[in-house]
């Protein structure tokens, strides 16, 4: 099944910011500022059959959609269906459309809709296109008071088709396929086969050509539009009713603040926040400022904790000092200073690609990762998901472990790569130490055979790295398992067996450590003998 809506952690009158988790709609009474983005989005959607909403990470699509467009799309009649797909190697498209089918399912139970059709399970079928689904004759959706609905199909970060799907191309190039026919109303080959065959009996067709069965709504990431633009050929529209969300103006997130919050800080404490958000100056005119709402509301929500841990009844000026645009690293680091080293560095390797981009972890993985007894790492990853610095999911029946928010991914792999020029600077004793402690962190590992000049590497990573490419240069021990192509998508675990000269520097021995951390999954490497 698709992963589903992250829940919003509960709001209250005492505590009405979410951090850096995005609200929802059983939040929607603490979601302000974003009126008219929510109106502008709405109209788009119901205009047209695809609508694309796209921005900078932090600006809080996920909470527009959510708490902002879901609520009103329901008094519209529109049935709102929150996507957001999950990828591996073993996908294929009829487990991408089994995603989107599931979830259409449970989105019209919840909302009470009643699905009438002329065959059994109409919304089951895997093995037909979505266009062939939703276009089928007999095919409505009726509200309670029996008036026609619509489902919205909302892909909330539909950037990952283009990263974590490359790990399935041909299963996405097929969902991309059926997207554009329900986007351009295109009839697929398959159903016009059938349309012809059905007019050759002279029986009517299998298909009504409705134009209101179905909405789609893309949401991603403004540095991924290369990618949707070069969908152009076989989707015309793809832009064609596009949306930018841009930062709060300091306007706008002085008035979201105040009307979240007005009873916990006095309006200058709010204008003073709002500039700290902006990095503006303390003179600077809120008209001139622009905020991101993440920093906001994570801001926010940290100088909200202080107040509690203290017992005031307010956010004084005082409990400004020491909160400034630095808030999400200074929010890492002292989330991770209540855990041990091994669960950071879990956080490190197994929560983050080598290209530095969010992706899932089974959390009892993550847990084994960390080398620790099972119940000091789960009382530590209980810490950083009560914290909101990860958040678990249930994905296909499986319990999955992630950062909250893409703004956390630099301050990550910043970490990762210090930490690994640290042990590449470190003494070769310590560098040893180091080695060992992988290996029994990562698992036992079969000894090298003495006499031989190479080094070992486990990589946990069902898609390629790019530092893998560098690996295929090297020359390899015949018979030995071979790293994945870099353009296609390899097996759960790869097994490299690397040649080095002897010539070559001490240093390399840590190479394969640094591929294990670029990979974004926990490994080890063996020193050479």
């Amino acid at each position: 099944m698709t992963r589903p809506a992250v829940p919003s952690p509960e709001l209250t009158r005492d505590q009405p910011w979410p951090g850096l988790v995005a609200f929802s709609e059983s939040s929607r009474d603490f979601f302000h500022g974003r009126a008219e983005e929510t109106a502008e989005l709405l109209r788009r959607v119901k205009r047209s059959r695809l609508s694309v909403l796209y921005s900078i990470s932090g600006v809080g699509k996920t909470s527009l959609l959510r708490a902002g467009v879901f609520p009103q799309l329901r008094e519209e009649r529109f049935i709102p269906v929150y996507l957001r797909l999950s990828f591996d190697e073993n996908c294929t498209v009829e487990v991408l459309r089994d995603q989107v089918l599931s979830a259409v399912r449970a989105a019209l139970k919840d909302a009470g809709i009643t699905v009438e059709s002329s065959e059994e399970r109409p919304l089951e079928r895997t093995d037909r296109t979505l266009w062939e689904t939703f276009n089928r004759a007999g095919l409505f959706f009726w509200t309670p008071r029996n008036r026609p609905a619509v489902p919205v199909l909302v892909f909330d970060q539909f950037e990952e088709a283009f990263t974590l799907g490359r790990r399935c191309p041909r299963a996405v190039d097929a969902l991309l396929e059926d997207l554009s026919c329900l986007a351009e109303h295109r009839v697929p080959r398959a159903a016009a086969a059938m349309i012809e065959a059905a007019a050759e009996r002279g029986e009517d067709p299998p298909f009504e050509y409705q134009l209101d069965r179905v909405r789609l709504l893309l949401s991603l990431r403004e540095d991924f539009l290369c990618e949707l633009l070069a969908l152009r050929d076989r989707c015309p529209s793809i832009m064609s009713n596009e949306m930018r969300l841009e930062p709060f103006s300091g306007e706008a997130a002085f008035g979201a603040l105040r009307a979240s919050g007005q009873h916990l800080m006095d309006e200058p404490t709010a204008e003073t926040i709002v500039r700290m958000a902006a990095g503006a100056s303390p003179n600077a005119a809120l008209d001139d400022i622009l905020v991101e709402p993440a920093l906001l509301s994570l801001m926010c929500f940290e100088l909200n904790r202080r107040r509690i841990e203290q017992g005031r009844t307010d956010i004084g000026a005082d409990l400004l000092s020491g909160v400034g645009r630095r808030v999400f690293e200074e929010f890492y680091d002292a989330t991770m200073a209540a855990v041990a080293d091994p669960v950071a560095r879990a956080v490190e390797d197994a929560l983050l690609t080598g290209d530095g981009r969010r992706m899932f972890a089974p959390v009892e993985d993550f847990i084994r990762g960390t080398g620790l007894e099972t119940a000091p790492a789960r009382r530590a990853v209980d810490l950083l998901v009560e914290r909101r610095l990860l958040h678990i999911e249930n994905v296909r029946g499986v319990a999955m472990i992630e950062l909250t928010h893409d703004v956390l991914t630099p301050i990550v792999r910043a970490r990762r790569e210090s930490a690994e020029r640290a042990r590449r600077e470190a003494p070769p004793s310590s560098r040893a130490q180091a080695l060992q402690g992988r290996r029994r962190q990562c698992g036992a590992a079969r000894p090298p055979a003495r006499g031989t000049d190479r080094l070992e590497l486990v990589v946990l990573r069902p898609d390629p790295c790019p530092l893998l490419r560098d690996i295929h240069q090297a020359p390899r021990y015949p018979g030995r398992p071979q790293p994945p192509d870099p353009g296609r998508g390899g097996s759960p675990q790869h097994f490299v067996q690397v040649c080095i000269p002897r010539s070559a520097p001490s240093e390399i021995q840590l190479d394969g450590d640094a591929v294990s951390k670029a990979a974004g999954r926990p490994g080890y490497c063996r020193e050479r003998p």
